[in-house]
């Protein structure tokens, strides 16, 4: 096992994780823009939210392929632009987890709010988070390198989880209180947008709450980080197969978010519709032309031409109508 921990397998695997990171780059990219498409289908806040949340996801993806670059491919030990990109991606990943914090949220003011926020738009509440959340990188950034460094993120994944439970148990109370028509409709067109908005948003945060756990984890128990480190490996025998097992884990479930989103929002109505038409532009190059009457009988026919004109024929040969 020490035989793979060289400067070569280094480079290698570092270079195979710049690969992932592009294609998780380009899922996020794309999911942004279903998103953005599909925008006006929630409330404006949550769009905001949302679009910023998958877009952070991808500018983090862009510092990570930087990293990766400036460690595999440049001078890293005391570089200025290093320096600045790890701290910069470091106070980024901390944002990323405050807006799922405030996605979540938002939909906890959506549910206790549930008869008015239809037409709210608490604007100055979310320009508030913002501020909030810098003071949370802050802290985070102050703490890094020290003992307590994943303890910012430990506990925004906490708030996270226990807002999650709160929104899913609230809504189906809601649900069951007021089954049969028993509120408004402005009442029921929010529930309906609050069950619709939980589908989309309970698989991202499960999936970035196990990405975050798969990080803390390696880091704390296995001395594992995204980049792969040869001084290490060859120091620790567990090292190796922790950190495959860690990243296989963590970019699985980084790739399932972009999947689960585009997944939620495709509508397939759309598609099935795109599909019928081109099956039927398929049939009528190859099918036969028909010629048919306004009851709809086809009369092109050899033998089907016969029978028509000889109904015809018995018609009109037929007696006239008798007047009383």
């Amino acid at each position: 096992m020490y035989e793979s921990c060289n400067d070569n397998f280094q480079t290698i695997v570092n270079t195979s994780m710049i690969g992932c990171y592009v294609l998780s780059i380009l899922a996020f990219g794309m999911t942004s823009m279903v998103h953005y498409m599909n925008r006006h289908a929630y409330h404006p806040i949550f769009s905001f939210l949302f679009f910023l949340l998958t877009s952070v996801y991808g500018f983090s993806n862009i510092l990570n392929v930087t990293e990766f670059a400036l460690m595999n491919f440049g001078s890293p030990d005391n570089s200025l632009a290093y320096e600045l990109v790890v701290r910069f991606h470091q106070g980024l990943y901390i944002y990323l987890t405050c807006v799922v914090a405030m996605c979540v949220v938002e939909r906890c003011f959506a549910t206790i709010f549930m008869h008015t926020y239809e037409h709210w738009h608490p604007w100055n509440i979310v320009v508030g988070a913002q501020f909030l959340a810098a003071i949370v990188i802050y802290a985070h950034l102050s703490l890094v390198r020290s003992k307590f460094d994943d303890s910012v993120q430990l506990a925004l994944s906490t708030v996270i989880i226990l807002f999650l439970i709160f929104l899913l148990y609230k809504n189906v109370r809601l649900t069951q209180l007021f089954r049969g028509g028993k509120s408004s409709l402005s009442t029921r067109y929010q529930l309906t947008e609050n069950i619709k908005i939980l589908r989309l948003l309970v698989p991202v945060v499960v999936l970035d709450t196990t990405v975050c756990a798969a990080d803390m984890a390696g880091n704390v128990f296995f001395h594992v980080d995204p980049y792969f480190n040869k001084q290490v490996c060859l120091g620790s025998t567990s090292y190796l197969p922790a950190y495959f097992v860690i990243r296989l884990v963590s970019l699985f479930m980084e790739w399932s978010i972009p999947i689960s989103i585009i997944y939620q929002q495709a509508t397939p109505k759309p598609v099935s519709n795109c599909l019928q038409v081109m099956r039927l532009r398929r049939y009528s190059k190859t099918a036969p032309k028909k010629i048919t009457n306004v009851l709809g009988t086809d009369i092109q026919g050899s033998s089907h031409q016969l029978d028509y004109f000889l109904q015809l024929q018995q018609q009109w040969s037929g007696p006239l109508p008798s007047k009383d």
